[in-house]
Parts: structure tokens; sequence; C-alpha cells
């Protein structure tokens, strides 16, 4: 590839709006018996192309403990490493740590909305400090909650509404 095609890929790449995917998305996708699966499937083969996909590094403990719970199978477990692997590499999927701010915003989030669970908040607060477009969830408390996306001026949605 010439490089000035390789730079207008980038760029063009780099624009695409930022959505943060929450773990339920990526454990919707893969477990058979959840009800939104093929949302959840159709939302992530868009990433990559329609939208840049992060996904915070706390989310990832939290699909680690899901699957510790729910699936017995080693063949099992060593199939969602594989399906996982592929979505990283083959989405562009970014992994995105979080700093002492993210801590400080999450608990900002609790004041805004009391509901929020803690580990949704820095979910959360990891995306509004990077300055995410969207934040994707399965999570009927969060979806549309007026009071995050008002104070924090991000867009919390339902992969079927994208």
């Amino acid at each position: 590839m010439k490089p000035k095609t390789l730079e207008r890929l980038i760029r063009k790449f780099t624009r695409l709006p930022s959505h943060y995917i929450d773990s339920s998305i990526i454990l919707g996708a893969f477990l058979e018996d959840e009800e939104f699966r093929e949302e959840c499937k159709d939302y992530l083969n868009r990433v990559g192309y329609n939208y840049r996909g992060f996904l915070p590094v706390s989310v990832t403990g939290e699909i680690f403990m899901i699957l510790d719970e729910r699936i017995d199978r080693e063949t099992d477990r060593e199939l969602f490493f594989s399906f996982f692997n592929t979505l990283i590499r083959k989405r562009k999927i970014e992994l995105v740590g979080s700093g002492f701010e993210d801590y400080k915003k999450a608990q900002e989030i609790k004041d805004v909305s009391y509901d929020a669970e803690p580990l949704d908040a820095l979910h959360l607060a990891v995306a509004i400090t990077n300055k995410a477009n969207v934040f994707v969830t399965l999570d009927e408390k969060l979806i549309h909650n007026q009071a995050i996306e008002n104070a924090f001026k991000i867009s919390i949605l339902h992969p079927k509404e994208l």
C-alpha cells in the first residue's frame, strides 16, 4: 500500500465516532442464551468500519469474571478467547486502561445517578475521560440515563439503536 493511501485510511479511521463497548455487548454476542445476541453480533460487525471501538480494561476483567461463573467447559472457554482475540484484532478494538481521573469521574457519575453500579460507573468514567461519543450497553439502567447523558455529554445506547 502506498504511504499516501495508508495516511488517508488512518485519517478516515480516526475521524470515526468513538464507541466504548460494555461487557454486556461482548458477552451478548458470544453466549447463546442471550436475548439480544443478533443485535450484539450485528453491532460488533460494524465496529472498525462505522465506529472506532474501545474496550476499558476493567470491562475485560468483568467479562472474565462472568465467564468463570457461566462457562464450565474448557473448550467453550478456549472458543471465547479465540472469539475475543479475533474481535480485538479484526475489528481493531483498542484496549484502554484507567487512571486516577477515571476513579474521580466514577464518583461524579455516582453522585449524578445513584442507581449506577460502581463498576458501570468506572466503565462510563473511562469512556467520558477519553471523550467517547457513545457508550454501548445492554444495561437498562444506563441506556438513555438522562442525568448521566446531560451531565457528561455522552450518549448511552443499546446496540439495536446503531
